[in-house]
């Protein structure tokens, strides 16, 4: 099974940069936030200089139906 880092806040700022250093180190990643069109550059952006792998999942986590998306993902891709 390969590590993987679940990310929040991940389409910009230091939940970015923390998911670059996961990527760079070769570790799949889960990037959550709530922009679709942050979300997929910062996928661009990470599948560009790295071969882990790269998962987004748009949710907004302050909200129940976010968690539940994020938790029907996790579900899904255990």
């Amino acid at each position: 099974m390969n590590e993987v880092a679940l990310i929040t806040g991940a389409s910009g700022g230091i939940g970015y940069q923390i998911a670059l250093l996961f990527a760079k180190s070769n570790i799949d990643v889960v990037l959550v936030a709530r922009s679709p069109e942050k979300l997929q550059r910062a996928e661009a952006s990470l599948t560009s200089i790295s071969s882990a792998r790269v998962f987004t999942v748009v949710a907004d986590l302050s909200s129940r139906e976010g968690i539940g998306t994020l938790l029907n993902f996790i579900n899904e891709h255990q």
